[in-house]
């Protein structure tokens, strides 16, 4: 299974480290690529795009601050929805209110 993931953050690259080190095929996207990049030497496949992830991925998890992210992660351009080559379905794990979480 190829997992993806958007957020590597505070809380979402300890979730990375630890699907990595359980031998899980993981691929990053991030607004900050930085973040993403500090997780290749641990084993991630970093990519451009939301939509890159959707292409690869069995299931996509975001980890994400708002609403407003998740928004734009999923149906802005480039982002998850975007293009119909969706693979898997996404995932959402963010702080906001449970009425964001549609799908």
């Amino acid at each position: 299974m190829e997992t993806g993931f958007c957020g590597p953050g505070l809380m979402g690259a300890p979730m990375i480290r630890h699907l990595l080190h359980a031998g899980h095929s993981v691929h990053l996207w991030n607004r900050t690529r930085a973040k993403a990049e500090a997780l290749r030497a641990e084993g991630a496949h970093v990519v451009d795009t939301p939509r890159e992830l959707a292409a690869r991925c069995d299931a996509v998890l975001l980890c994400v601050a708002d609403a407003a992210a998740v928004e734009q992660i999923v149906f802005g351009p480039a982002g998850l929805l975007d293009g119909g080559s969706r693979r898997g379905a996404p995932l959402a794990r963010c702080l906001c209110r449970p009425r964001h979480a549609h799908g």
